[in-house]
């Protein structure tokens, strides 16, 4: 994950990366599909803020670690669901 923090660095970068096409997430995966990052940026109705969000897909090993080590640390707060029912929700 550090790595991926190294690629975002600022807010405004994350704009950066976006396809320009409403509602189309930017993806990044591990090279040996460990994890799958897809985040969706965009400013608010007043163009004053960047907002977005974002899926994290981990197997669950190293979810549990995941949740341990960096969700702890950082205060936020993440729903948790597993593989089938987030797609199901997603296919709705």
């Amino acid at each position: 994950m550090h790595k991926v923090f190294s690629m975002v660095q600022t807010p405004r970068a994350l704009f950066e990366a976006m396809p320009g096409d409403d509602c189309a997430f930017v993806g990044i995966a591990a090279a040996d599909g460990t994890w799958y990052l897809r985040f969706y940026a965009n400013w608010d109705a007043e163009d004053r803020e960047l907002i977005g969000r974002f899926d994290l897909t981990l197997p669950s090993n190293i979810a549990k670690e995941f949740e341990e080590t960096v969700l702890k640390s950082s205060g936020m707060v993440m729903q948790r669901q597993d593989a089938e029912a987030y797609f199901e929700t997603k296919n709705r």
